[in-house]
């Protein structure tokens, strides 16, 4: 009987361990601070912002293949530099920048990691 809230606090602690490691790589994906700086904590603007920069990931999807000729997918990771910074983005910036100065053989593995950052990035938005 005594031991039950051994338990619990055991179980309590690993689980707020664990939301810490959540929020901490959360914050790496996504600067919440930064984005509520940028848009001066409006949350109007806010909507709007990450509305625009759904609708510009949309377009830019399809260029963003290895696969795609390399003017569409450079184009399309340059276009994302502005908007990754500026909402908060720093994971999805960084792999922007390697997606960018990608050559030969090294272009694929980065775009494809370029899409993860963007995954993770909507998902942070959800």
């Amino acid at each position: 009987r005594d031991r039950a809230p051994v338990r619990r606090a055991g179980f309590l602690n690993s689980t707020l361990s664990l939301r810490s490691a959540c929020e901490r790589e959360m914050a790496e994906i996504f600067d919440r601070a930064h984005f509520e700086h940028m848009t001066g904590d409006d949350a109007a603007l806010q909507l709007e912002v990450i509305g625009l920069f759904r609708g510009q990931v949309a377009e830019w999807t399809g260029a963003l293949s290895p696969d795609a000729p390399a003017p569409d997918w450079r184009e399309a990771v340059h276009k994302l530099k502005g908007s990754a910074r500026g909402i908060g983005f720093g994971a999805l910036a960084e792999a922007r920048e390697q997606a960018e100065a990608a050559q030969g053989d090294g272009v694929a593995p980065a775009l494809r990691a370029l899409g993860a950052a963007l995954d993770q990035a909507l998902a942070a938005l959800a």
